[in-house]
C-alpha cells in the first residue's frame, strides 16, 4: 500500500487517512476485512476513555458526557477505576449518529 496525497483520490473512495495529510487506498476487500477486524463480538476487547475520543474525534470530556448520559455503555472494574468502553458499542455509537446526523 503506498500513500498518495488527498487531493488525488477520487471522492467517493475510501480509504486510511495519515497525520502528515496523505491517504493509503483501500478495495472493497480491504475494506470488508477491516470492518470484520473492528467488529469482532468480544467482550474482552475493552478500551479506555482516551481511545473511544481518538475513535469519535472528540475531547475526553465530550466521552465522559456520553457515558454519562448512557450514549455509550462503559464498566469499571474497581471503584473509582477508569471507565472501559467495549470496541464494539463504539462502532455500533458511530453507525447510530451517522445515521442521525443524515437526516
Amino acid at each position: 500500500m503506498k500513500a498518495v496525497p488527498q487531493e488525488e483520490m477520487p471522492a467517493d473512495s475510501i480509504c486510511l487517512t495519515i497525520g502528515d495529510g496523505r491517504v493509503i487506498p483501500l478495495t472493497k476487500d480491504q475494506v470488508s476485512r477491516v470492518m470484520e477486524a473492528l467488529m469482532v463480538d468480544d467482550e474482552t476487547d475493552l478500551i479506555p476513555t482516551g481511545q473511544v475520543a481518538r475513535m469519535l474525534g472528540v475531547t475526553p470530556v465530550t466521552v465522559r458526557r456520553l457515558l454519562d448520559s448512557g450514549a455509550i455503555p462503559y464498566v469499571r472494574y474497581v471503584d473509582g477505576g477508569k471507565r472501559m468502553v467495549s470496541r464494539r458499542d463504539v462502532i455500533e455509537f458511530m453507525g447510530r449518529r451517522s445515521v442521525s446526523d443524515q437526516r
